[in-house]
């Protein structure tokens, strides 16, 4: 416990907050309404698709700026984001992070890795 404490502690000590502008939520709401990846039907996916939405403005932002290192958004939340069978993003969602160089990540020790992160033991 005490190493996933150190580990998380290290991750909320490199987090940004984000505020959420009403643009954000106007293009998240579009995008629950449209069904796209990661809103399904049936669930309240606003929130999902909020992050999604921050995430993309975010990563333009920094690409706008110069910014040319990798950008990995990661979540385990398989059933919204990858497609069944296979592994392969939702071709909706990998265009959109394709547009703004977005990896896709399963966890945060997956997103570590592909970002060249050492997690100490």
């Amino acid at each position: 416990i005490t190493h996933c404490e150190r580990i998380l502690s290290d991750w909320l000590k490199a987090s940004l907050p984000s505020q959420t502008t009403d643009e954000l939520t106007g293009r998240a709401h579009r995008r629950m309404m449209q069904r796209a990846t990661p809103a399904r039907q049936g669930k309240d996916s606003f929130k999902d698709c909020l992050v999604v939405e921050t995430y993309l403005a975010l990563a333009g932002e920094l690409r706008a700026i110069g910014f040319a290192g990798k950008i990995v958004f990661a979540s385990s939340n398989t059933a919204e984001f990858i497609e069944t069978p296979g592994s392969k993003l939702h071709a909706d969602i990998a265009k959109e992070f394709a547009a703004v160089g977005i990896d896709y990540a399963r966890a945060l020790h997956e997103a570590a890795h592909r970002l060249g992160l050492k997690i100490q033991p």
